[in-house]
């Protein structure tokens, strides 16, 4: 089957003649929504969380401030957002490993390929603006592209000078701090930008030791360019940046009884998790503008992290937690969850295993893309094609410690280090796009073709082993956009979507592909956005893999596992209003809802501990069928209240058809957030945010083991200046 790729329509923003071109990352960065839904010509599903929104509610957490948008499945972990959790479109949300996560169109994942999995998330104060696009309008942004792709924006270089502050401090020693500063002429600009976050924490240890964070992050950007109005002219940007991470968190829930109790408690066994990460980062960028009609943009990148965490890994001789905490009431289960606990010393087979996973990362490459834009007649083209080399790898080293539970404390026992994986994992990736978007009267149309090669090796240094493997994936799609009146038009696209094998995985393991479809309608009337649009994605073969985070033991993880096909498909719908009185007041409304539906097309059984049993019809877990969205703002020039409401419906752990049993289920929730700000002068505002005004304590996730809490309530007041 012919299909071509589905991509944003919008043409690129032109730059005024008088002024230096601002945008560092105009080919590679395609930030055409203004606000949501405000190009009402996109032939494809599209969605922006604009700086505004963002800075309304100053959140920290990625998967707060990404709630609105429809189609969009998130899994809190820790409360506060430092490992996020983000699916599109049925897609796994499990650390955001099967979506493409970009920074400024520059993929920011640790290695994308060879193990994409979100340790390491930009910190949201110096974020500017999320896109999601999904099914075909991510075609373009690869890996990843059967759910979709997340791009954050960050801070442009400024031409003239600038100065930002914005602190807060509340509840449960939490304080934060974003600063910016910048200056520039018309050839040049330089930025400064650092944020730093603390908390105590607001889980509690029997001990009192720590349960919080602290991390921070530091970037530098610097811009030249020749003067705009000539024919030929240039740009060059330059990026580094450092992120440190100290948090106390673990991968330790509790018993549903336990949380019933005090869902904020922690068990004695994880006083001494903590996670320690560094990260650095490195880019450089090359634009060349011809006219009206030639564009192109280089982009170098390089990515280090390395990260430790030393947690909770097991009991010697008991079964995976996960099946501890999945049956809690047994003799011998509530036994092992009492030594967790620590109101029960260890016996000679109920040492805990505690070590550390330790990993380090490397990722870099070269993407270019070139634009032609052509016009013939009536109808005018804006054609890309675009090149990316890219190489990343993984470097494990995991062990453990044989620890004693006595008093309530975890005691070494024995000194002797265990192995539990030792190995080398990397990938080295072509990708390739070509598109066409064609322009006629109403009608636009944009056909294209994405290539992926991947080359993958792997070495296991314990068994001495080694695997070597290649993946020529073609991606086609279409996409159409057709403008019944100016105010109301109608879309649909169809295209392959695809998903990566990671390096090491046996013969049997496939990639996944899918072919998704979708079709819906966008209105633009009088300050109303809205669309409505429907989606199927139909798997080919829906792949799983197999991570600490999703309770798998030591010795599965990074092992993938084919789930054949599967179908899933809903609904998503979207809409905002902005009206601005007479007398200066405007009132905002946003409002979102997604139904998402699913089935495996065939019942088998998988050694993957979060699907186990499968039978035809089982939906997947951690997609919930329901879930929606509401903002409601009302502001003046020296006042502003705002409030949005978020609804998630019941998910199962497990797939599962039919009622959700008691300890596979995460019952259903909503909470609301509060905003609000006051104007001391014209440069700076009093802030507050109320995130959880009910309180409403929810599971969040039960993996990897045992029910973990989402965020209580929350008060911050802070301080916003700006230059």
């Amino acid at each position: 089957m012919l299909l071509f790729v589905l991509a944003l329509a919008a043409e690129p923003a032109s730059q005024p003649a008088s002024q230096p071109s601002q945008n560092a990352y105009r080919l590679d960065t395609v930030s055409v929504l203004g606000t949501p839904i405000e190009q009402a010509h996109v032939g494809g599903a599209a969605y922006k969380v604009d700086e505004k929104k963002l800075t309304t509610f100053g959140y920290t957490d990625v998967h707060r401030a990404i709630a609105e948008a429809p189609g969009v499945y998130v899994r809190e972990e820790d409360g506060f957002g430092l490992r996020p959790n983000i699916g599109l479109r049925g897609a796994s949300s499990d650390r955001s490993a099967k979506i493409t996560l970009m920074e400024d169109g520059v993929l920011l994942a640790p290695a994308p390929y060879a193990a994409p999995a979100a340790y390491y998330f930009p910190m949201m104060g110096r974020i500017t603006g999320l896109e999601v696009f999904k099914g075909p309008a991510a075609i373009k942004y690869g890996p990843h592209t059967v759910g979709g792709a997340l791009n954050l924006l960050t801070r442009p270089v400024p031409r003239a000078f600038q100065l930002g502050v914005d602190a807060s401090a509340g509840m449960y020693g939490t304080a934060n701090l974003h600063a910016f500063a910048g200056t520039g002429g018309d050839l040049w600009g330089v930025l400064v930008e650092a944020a730093v976050q603390h908390s105590d924490g607001f889980k509690r240890l029997p001990i009192q030791a720590p349960t919080g964070f602290d991390r921070g992050e530091l970037v530098l950007k610097a811009s030249a360019n020749t003067p705009i109005g000539r024919d030929v002219a240039h740009q060059w940007d330059v990026k580094v940046a450092a992120q440190y991470e100290l948090s106390q968190e673990t991968y330790l829930g509790l018993s549903d009884a336990d949380f019933a109790r005090d869902p904020y408690a922690r068990y004695a066994a994880s006083q001494n998790d903590r996670m320690r990460s560094w990260r650095t980062q490195a880019q450089a960028s090359y634009q060349l503008i011809i006219g009206e009609m030639w564009e192109l943009a280089i982009t170098a990148y390089r990515h280090d992290q390395s990260r430790q965490w030393k947690k909770v890994n097991g009991i010697e001789g008991a079964p995976l937690l996960a099946s501890v905490f999945a049956a809690p009431d047994s003799a011998q289960n509530s036994r092992y969850i009492a030594v967790l606990r620590g109101d029960a010393d260890s016996g000679p087979a109920e040492r805990l295993l505690i070590g550390t996973n330790d990993r380090r990362f490397i990722a870099h490459g070269v993407q270019a893309t070139a634009a032609a834009h052509p016009v013939t007649g009536p109808v005018k083209q804006d054609v890309e094609l675009s090149l990316r080399f890219h190489h990343d790898q993984v470097d494990r080293v995991h062990d453990d410690f044989a620890y004693r539970m006595q008093d309530g404390q975890p005691v070494l026992d024995d000194p002797v280090r265990r192995f539990n994986a030792n190995n080398l994992a990397r990938a080295f990736a072509l990708a390739a796009y070509v598109q066409d978007q064609i322009a006629w009267k109403r009608l636009l149309v944009v056909p294209g073709v994405r290539l992926e090669y991947v080359h993958t090796d792997y070495a296991e240094r314990l068994g001495n082993t080694q695997a070597l493997s290649d993946t020529v994936a073609v991606l086609p799609g279409i996409g159409a956009y057709y403008g019944i009146i100016e105010e109301l038009g109608v879309l649909a696209g169809v295209h392959r979507g695809f998903s990566p094998r990671a390096p090491g995985q046996s013969g049997v393991v496939e990639p996944e592909y899918s072919v998704n479809y979708e079709a819906g309608a966008r209105a633009k009337w009088r300050g109303l956005d809205a669309e409505v649009i429907g989606f199927v994605n139909d798997y080919q073969n829906l792949t799983s893999e197999c991570t600490f985070s999703s309770g798998c033991a030591e010795f599965q993880v990074n092992q993938q596992f084919n789930g054949g096909a599967v179908l899933v498909y809903g609904l998503e719908a979207a809409a905002k209003y902005t009206h601005r009185f007479e007398v200066g007041v405007e009132v905002r409304a946003q409002a979102s809802y997604t139904l998402t539906l699913s089935q495996f097309q065939s019942g088998f059984n998988s050694q993957n501990p979060q699907w186990g049993a499968i039978e035809r019809g089982d939906a997947l877990p951690y997609v919930p069928v329901h879930q929606a969205s509401a903002t409601l703002g009302v502001s003046m020039e020296h006042w502003g209240v705002d409030a949005t409401l978020r609804y998630n419906g019941e998910m199962r752990d497990i797939p599962g058809q039919g009622p959700i049993a008691a300890n596979e289920r995460l019952p259903a929730y909503a909470f609301v957030d509060l905003a609000a700000f006051v104007a001391a002068s014209p440069k700076a505002r009093i802030t507050a945010t109320l995130e959880n005004v009910g309180n409403t304590a929810t599971i969040a996730s039960r993996r990897p083991f045992g029910a973990r809490p989402g965020k209580p309530i929350m008060l911050l007041v802070g301080l916003r200046f700006s230059l």
